[in-house]
């Protein structure tokens, strides 16, 4: 039996020329509307509960599935955008 730690914090390197880019999604409707633009996945998925609640679909009359599955079954599109 092996008795090292997995994590090897001590010997791992830090990287400081990675980046982070911003980004921001966008939603797009069967008619390639624009529906809403938004800065974190939480906030899309917010939209999109309150789009399958109006639509009266929530739990439990339709299957529990996620915001990306319910996109993609109403026959909308979402778009990840970088922000300059």
């Amino acid at each position: 039996m092996c008795n090292k730690p997995l994590d090897k914090t001590s010997e791992m390197l830090y990287n400081n020329t990675v980046e982070f880019q911003r980004q921001m999604y966008q939603v797009y409707d069967n008619q390639q509307v624009l529906r809403g633009t938004f800065h974190s996945i939480y906030d899309m998925e917010k939209y999109i509960d309150s789009i399958r609640n109006d639509r009266q679909e929530s739990y439990p009359k339709t299957d529990r599935s996620s915001p990306f599955d319910y996109i993609k079954q109403i026959g909308w599109y979402w778009d990840i955008v970088p922000i300059e």
